[in-house]
């Protein structure tokens, strides 16, 4: 375009000084037109010549113009295919976003059925829970009740029988202290007749020598009654002594035999439940260090526990046997001055995290409740590049059992 503006400019200038001359000179050493003895040209041949390049430059203006048309019309073609392509993308961009975020807002719908879920099962349990600690308070408060009342009757049955033995050992005191006033009577009447009769004669003496021995045979049969009264009244208190506690022993035997059926009926119960497959629990630890990448999962490759069979060490994957409600706990531990980032998954989905560090030895947990269906996994895996550190004393392990 600037050399089209320039050309312009040059033969206009050329045309404004022809229109002020009457000829043009000729270059020096050029030859004129036959007959033609000057070296100015006619004014008639300039204004052919004029004439002509007015023609050329009308000419070369109306290309011009065609060609700028020409491309002014390309380059807004070009300007609404790339305005149609940036409306289209802008469009797309719009879409995928609008699908994003349409794909985030049912991911948060899901999740929060989910935790709907879960905290109505968690209220459930919680006042199941509740009652059965009511039952329990109440029952072990009959319980204590029941043995308080036990303890009282055998304090008050034990109190009334040593009232009643003390009343007749009492008694027999008295007796006793009455023969024996009566003996002491006795023998002053026998020194008086013995003083009276000591000078009498052999006969008297004989009289008095059987007088006495029977006196003697009479105390000897009352002491006898007497001893064998008290025996009789000390064995019949041993005897009632041993009937209360044979009654209390027989009320704790009775205790413990409820104590025994109740266990064996928790036994046998606890029993059916594992042969009928209700009762899912495990319990496993590491005690060893595992280096871990992304994604890789904690294997907790030795077991305690593992009812129902769901655990598996060689993977580190809990499936469970059936549907219900299950407890997870794991305490998880970092190397010293290590970090530590790990999270549980429940079917491909992280929950759960565990993030760990800073100096020394860290530990980190986890503690959750999930509704599972049967074959639904649970496991705990890595979030990057770490260590997990454990020995001889078991500090990592993952454990879990069934509610119901």
């Amino acid at each position: 375009m600037s050399f089209i503006n320039n050309s312009l400019i040059l033969i206009l200038s050329c045309l404004m000084f022809a229109m002020n001359a009457d000829g043009f000179l000729l270059n020096p050493g050029q030859t004129p037109s036959p007959g033609v003895k000057s070296q100015y040209i006619s004014l008639d041949m300039y204004l052919e010549e004029k004439k002509e390049l007015r023609n050329q430059i009308f000419q070369f203006q109306r290309e011009n113009e065609q060609t700028l048309q020409l491309l002014t019309t390309q380059l807004q073609q070009k300007l609404s295919v790339m305005d149609d392509k940036l409306k289209d993308s802008c469009k797309h961009n719009d879409t995928i976003e609008l699908a994003n975020l349409e794909k985030k807002n049912s991911e948060l719908e899901v999740n929060l059925t989910i935790l709907q879920e879960k905290l109505r099962l968690l209220q459930i349990s919680y006042v199941r829970q509740k009652d059965q600690l009511d039952l329990f308070k109440n029952t072990t408060a009959e319980v204590m009740k029941e043995l308080a009342e036990l303890k009282q009757l055998k304090g008050v049955n034990q109190t009334l029988d040593l009232h009643v033995v003390q009343s007749k050992v009492q008694s027999l005191e008295q007796k006793t202290n009455l023969l024996t006033n009566n003996q002491n009577a006795r023998s002053q009447d026998f020194l008086a007749l013995y003083n009276v009769t000591l000078a009498t004669d052999n006969n008297v003496n004989k009289m008095g020598i059987h007088f006495t021995n029977q006196i003697l045979s009479q105390e000897r049969r009352q002491n006898a009654t007497t001893f064998r009264y008290f025996d009789d009244l000390t064995n019949r208190f041993n005897n009632n002594e041993a009937n209360q506690n044979t009654t209390f022993a027989e009320v704790l035997s009775k205790i413990n035999s409820l104590a025994v059926n109740v266990s064996t009926n928790s036994k046998k119960g606890y029993d059916e439940m594992i042969k009928q497959g209700k009762t899912v629990a495990f319990s496993a630890y590491r005690s060893s260090q595992q280096s871990l990448s992304v994604g890789t999962k904690v294997l907790f490759n030795q077991v305690w526990t593992n009812v129902g069979n769901g655990y598996q060490p060689r993977t580190g994957i809990f499936t469970a046997p059936r549907a219900g409600l299950y407890h997870f706990t794991a305490v998880v531990m970092s190397t010293g001055g290590g970090s530590l980032f790990l999270k549980m998954y429940h079917n491909l989905i992280a929950t759960s995290g565990s993030d760990t560090e800073g100096d020394g030895y860290k530990t980190g947990t986890f503690d959750v409740v999930f509704n599972l269906q049967k074959g639904d996994e649970v496991y705990i895996a890595s979030g990057a590049t770490y260590t997990i550190y454990s020995n001889n004393y078991k500090y990592v392990t993952f454990s879990g059992h069934s509610i119901f």
